[in-house]
């Protein structure tokens, strides 16, 4: 149970001048344990395949997913701008956390500029302005590997026009490091690759077979905080999005949110006078009918990953077995569906089209309504934060203190909301 104090503070404005005045320890020194979440929730332990491979505690999810209608979206949209520029006029000091310059995915023809910022939806936005500055190809743009996005329409900061609509991405900085975790330390890379070295874990091993690395959520949160606390150089995928983006220097017109993306980018495009190919590419990513080409994007993506480090997982099987509790994660495969081994097993070439359509049989076989999926992502979660440690959890508020605040994110972590 919380004291009272921490109730009443961390209600509305009192919360933002505790944290503007330093008085952060009221919030962070007080977390449950896991056994006391245990004893206060009652869940139970479960042996999942995807608890096997996470190593992480049990947990439910009870969630309020409603989302405003789109009449409240501009109003939205507007307030997160003021909210973001007023605390930017108070003169607080953040932790100083060293990434790279910033970049931009800038559209010639509409005049539109994205802060290109890992694992917010950014890349999505990257998918977008391809699209709109293609000739003839807008469609194939959402279908094809999401590495290949990179590297074009990119400017830095320097040369985006003031006369350009700015748009930047924010996420929840909790959710923004998971996803960051399952993508590049679970699934095969070469920071996974870093931080297995740098904790002296070695290979993950499953049935006699070894398949990317034997790290755990909290090591990898209590190596990348350490680093960043320490002065030294951040990979750009565990950068604040607020330093890769330069909230407080850059004059944004428009701050969307990765958990409303899909909303507040069909806000932005309709004063975007867009050719009706165009549209119409840009309009089926975003509908239900684009998770073919999203799954298909993804699985391109992973199939080239893991040419690059197969040395890591020689067994494709057990690498597809990855990317399955990895799609689970992400909330498009039901946890429901069991990973289909023999059907791995069977397939003669492992190409995008053949795992696509195995994946999108499964997606239709046990469909989620969007509430489910919201859930079932937000488990995930919680349970990997539940297992970390209270002053990890700490060092991870130090240094997404400035995201936290400017993007106006809750400060508490997941398994206790």
């Amino acid at each position: 149970m919380y004291p009272s104090y921490c109730k009443i503070a961390v209600r509305g404005k009192r919360l933002m001048m505790l944290l503007l005045a330093g008085v952060i320890s009221v919030f962070t020194m007080h977390v449950l344990s896991s056994e006391q979440i245990l004893s206060l929730t009652g869940k139970r332990a479960t042996d999942s395949v995807l608890l096997q491979w996470l190593k992480i505690g049990p947990a439910g999810i009870s969630l309020d997913t409603r989302s405003p209608s789109d009449d409240n979206t501009a109003d939205e949209l507007t307030q997160r701008l003021i909210n973001m520029r007023d605390k930017c006029g108070i003169n607080t000091s953040f932790p100083k956390i060293h990434g790279r310059k910033s970049i931009f995915f800038r559209s010639k023809s509409t005049n539109i500029s994205c802060c290109k910022a890992p694992k917010t939806g950014s890349s999505f936005w990257g998918a977008i302005i391809m699209a709109i500055e293609s000739i003839n190809t807008s469609r194939n743009v959402f279908n094809i590997n999401r590495n290949t996005i990179h590297g074009h329409n990119e400017v830095t900061i320097q040369n985006v026009f003031k006369s350009d609509t700015k748009v930047m991405v924010g996420r929840d900085p909790y959710t923004r490091l998971f996803s960051a975790f399952i993508d590049k330390y679970f699934l095969l890379g070469n920071l996974g690759r870093s931080l297995r070295d740098a904790v002296g874990a070695g290979p993950y091993r499953k049935d006699g077979n070894i398949c990317g690395y034997n790290v755990t959520f909290s090591q990898f949160l209590e190596n990348i905080t350490q680093r960043a606390l320490t002065g030294a150089q951040m990979n750009e995928h565990l950068t604040p999005v607020s330093d890769l983006c330069d909230v407080c220097g850059m004059k944004y017109d428009m701050l969307i949110r990765q958990e409303t993306l899909n909303r507040d980018t069909q806000h932005l495009l309709r004063k975007v006078n867009l050719t009706e190919s165009t549209q119409t590419a840009i309009q089926e990513a975003i509908s239900p009918k684009g998770i073919k080409q999203t799954i298909h994007s993804l699985i391109a993506s992973y199939l080239t990953d893991y040419a690059t480090y197969r040395k890591d997982c020689p067994s494709r099987v057990l690498h597809m077995e990855k990317v399955w509790a990895t799609l689970q994660i992400q909330g498009y495969v039901n946890t429901g569906v069991p990973y289909p081994k023999q059907l791995f097993e069977n397939i003669r070439e492992y190409k995008s089209d053949n795992i696509t359509s195995i994946v999108l049989h499964a997606i239709e076989s046990r469909p989620m309504t969007k509430e489910e999926k919201i859930k079932q992502r937000a488990t995930f979660v919680r349970r990997a934060y539940e297992v970390v440690e209270d002053e990890t959890i700490r060092k991870v508020q130090t240094v997404f203190m400035k995201d936290f605040i400017l993007l106006n994110y809750d400060l508490t972590p997941p398994h206790k909301r």
